[in-house]
């Protein structure tokens, strides 16, 4: 495989809790297509390298969110990537560069989270609110796509998705053999998805390109969704911020901390 993955299995810590309980208002109904820092450049991150698809996705949500704001982004280097990793992992950048075999085991979506939500951020940046979306609930999927720009996700990868890449993700079966975890981002959706014209879908991030899959790939692989919210959104009074209850997010996030 030219590309790594490294998402461990979903799990969903009991304080932080579904979009759905968290909302004060409905999110809008969106207006397709839409996208956000579809023509940005997005960097590797490693994930060419290790299994660090969780921290490579947390990298291309930073940009994401600058492209939302309309601010400059700067990735902070592969050396401080690899330094977070580490960091998660338990480990040292020398003890993964030197023994990937026992040391890139690679992490959940929540240790993730955890990290950077916690006081400080994490790769210079901070989350200050974070709640699950059902992977089935396609239309809140969208809205908070809509609403927030970007969502943090986790997929059971196919091994089609490899030969498809970096061509559009679209729907093969379900008995299709799996890959392993990936990490991705979910950045905008679309009326149609270029290889299945007549069938919508989700534009995404991964090992540095921006492509798109079909709901229906997304129904069959996809495996958790996490709508996170930006310390810098706080900051800039990000209008999505009127239809969630973030007291009630920032109270979640400090049980989380208290909790670890």
């Amino acid at each position: 495989m030219p590309y790594k993955l490294g998402k461990k299995p979903a799990r969903f810590p009991k304080e932080l809790p579904k979009l759905r309980d968290r909302l004060v208002a409905p999110l809008p109904a969106p207006v397709l297509p839409f996208g956000y820092g579809l023509t940005d450049s997005y960097p590797m991150a490693e994930n060419d390298t290790y299994g660090d698809c969780t921290i490579a996705g947390k990298v291309h949500c930073d940009e994401v969110v600058a492209a939302v704001l309309k601010q400059t982004y700067t990735y902070p280097g592969d050396q401080a990537v690899l330094a977070g990793y580490a960091q998660l992992l338990g480990c040292t950048v020398q003890e993964l560069e030197g023994d990937p075999t026992q040391y890139d085991t690679g992490l959940d979506l929540a240790t993730v989270i955890q990290a950077w939500s916690a006081p400080g951020g994490f790769l210079g940046s901070q989350i200050v609110g974070a709640a699950s979306i059902d992977k089935s609930d396609y239309e809140l999927l969208e809205q908070a796509l809509y609403s927030f720009g970007f969502l943090y996700v986790g997929v059971q990868l196919p091994t089609t998705a490899q030969t498809q890449f970096p061509g559009d993700w679209h729907n093969v079966s379900t008995g299709q053999p799996i890959e392993g975890g990936h990490c991705i981002i979910l950045n905008g959706a679309q009326t149609a998805v270029g290889a299945e014209p007549t069938h919508p879908g989700l534009n995404l991030i991964t090992w540095g390109a921006d492509i798109a899959c079909t709901e229906a790939w997304w129904g069959n692989f996809g495996e958790e969704a996490w709508c996170v919210i930006p310390a810098a959104y706080e900051q800039a009074n990000h209008d999505a911020l009127a239809n969630i209850d973030l007291a009630a997010m920032k109270a979640d996030i400090a049980a989380l901390q208290a909790a670890t």
